[in-house]
C-alpha cells in the first residue's frame, strides 16, 4: 500500500484534543484508504473513523487525541488488492479548536 508523506501544520498550534476530518474521494470495492491524526510530531497517531455523509457528498470523521499538543501531523494510508483501481483524494481539511 502507500502511505502519504506525513504532513506538518506549518505553524505551531495549541489544538485542543478534539477534531474533524472532511475529505472528498473514492474509496471502491478492494481498496481502503485510513487516516491518522498525531498532535505529539508523529510519537502517537489517533485513527480517524469516518462516514460518508451523503447531503455533501464527503467522508467525514471525528476524533479525540485525548491530550492538547502543538505539533500536528497527518498521515494518509491507501491501499489497494486489484492493482486497477485506487482509492483517490480531491481535497481533505483537518478541523481542530484551539486551546486544552
Amino acid at each position: 500500500g502507500i502511505v502519504s508523506t506525513t504532513f506538518s501544520v506549518a505553524a505551531p498550534v495549541n489544538m485542543g484534543g478534539a477534531y474533524q476530518v472532511r475529505f472528498e474521494g473514492t474509496i471502491p470495492e478492494d481498496t481502503t484508504l485510513a487516516i491518522y491524526v498525531s498532535a505529539n510530531g508523529g510519537t502517537s497517531w489517533n485513527s480517524v473513523v469516518y462516514t460518508y455523509d451523503e447531503t455533501f457528498d464527503i467522508q467525514e470523521g471525528t476524533g479525540n487525541i485525548g491530550v492538547p499538543g502543538a505539533d500536528v501531523w497527518v498521515k494518509i494510508a491507501m491501499n489497494t488488492t486489484d492493482l486497477n483501481v485506487t482509492p483517490t483524494i480531491k481535497w481533505f481539511m483537518l478541523l481542530f479548536n484551539e486551546g486544552a
